[in-house]
């Protein structure tokens, strides 16, 4: 019982890993995109080495135990609200801003 509780713990806590991985990743590329002369290949590349990575984490780590990717999955959506909460929402009308000034 207390080897389930520890490994469940150890899939939580690379899911917390895996989800700062994740979405710093892709704030980086969000940040990256506007001063980018090929922000296309900057968003897919990023897309594709973000999830790739991710994903083979999860895998290893998992050990295809369902419970285990359920606490990883929660703690990556953990993750993913505290990074929500403290980035904010997103200012779509920076533009307008800027040419008002």
């Amino acid at each position: 019982m207390t080897e389930q509780i520890l490994i469940i713990a150890r899939a939580f806590a690379a899911g917390l890993v895996v989800g700062l991985f994740f979405f710093s990743g892709l704030r980086w590329t969000v940040n990256r995109v506007p001063g980018s002369s090929h922000p296309l290949l900057l968003i897919f590349g990023s897309l594709i080495l973000r999830i790739g990575v991710s994903l083979t984490a999860l895998y290893f780590i998992c050990d295809a135990d369902w419970r285990q990717y359920l606490a990883a999955l929660l703690a990556i959506f953990i993750v993913r609200l505290v990074i929500v909460h403290r980035v904010g929402p997103m200012d779509y009308n920076m533009k307008q801003k800027t040419e008002n000034t």
